[in-house]
Formats: C-alpha cells, sequence, structure tokens
C-alpha cells in the first residue's frame, strides 16, 4: 500500500455564513414592542425563522408542521411570516402568564 504524503488535497470553500437581513425597526422599537408594519409582511425561510428563534431547522419545521406556527407555501418554498414568529412568541408567553 503506498501512501501519497507529498501530494495536496484540494479542500472544497465553505459557505459563507448566514446573515439575517436586519429588521427595518431594530433601532427603533415601536410603542408596543412590536414590529412595524412593513416588517410583519416580511416572509422569512424555514432556516431564517429558526434562526430568529434560535432554533433548530428541523425543530422549526416541526413547530410548523403541527400548526403552531402558521406559514405560507410558495411553489416548493414554505415561508414564514414574521408576525407568525411574533405570535408565536407572545403565545408562548401568555402560556407562562
Amino acid at each position: 500500500m503506498s501512501h501519497n504524503l507529498g501530494q495536496r488535497v484540494a479542500i472544497a470553500p465553505s459557505k459563507p455564513p448566514f446573515r439575517p437581513v436586519p429588521l427595518a425597526d431594530q433601532h427603533e422599537p415601536s410603542v408596543e414592542g412590536k414590529v412595524s408594519e412593513a416588517d410583519s409582511r416580511r416572509l422569512l425561510t424555514t432556516k431564517e425563522a429558526a434562526q430568529f428563534l434560535s432554533i433548530s431547522d428541523s425543530y422549526m419545521r416541526k413547530l410548523i408542521a403541527f400548526g403552531n406556527v402558521r406559514s405560507i407555501k410558495l411553489g416548493a418554498a414554505r415561508r414564514v411570516p414574521l408576525l407568525a414568529l411574533v405570535d408565536f412568541v407572545d403565545g408562548c408567553l401568555a402560556d407562562v402568564d
């Protein structure tokens, strides 16, 4: 068996890290602490929605599948309205109270 110690191996470049687009009202929250009207219409991928909630993408998909988080289907793509995430968190906080 021969070893190729002198040969170089090409390594595929890795993907750049995910950087979500900042929300319009990130620096100036509204009076009620909700998202602005423009941001409430924003649609996120399941990956972006998962990162917004600091959970895994697979757990986000489970929340969608069980109806805990509202989403829409655009062709083959699944999108989560930002307002649906706010409603989900508000519901979780109401359960705690």
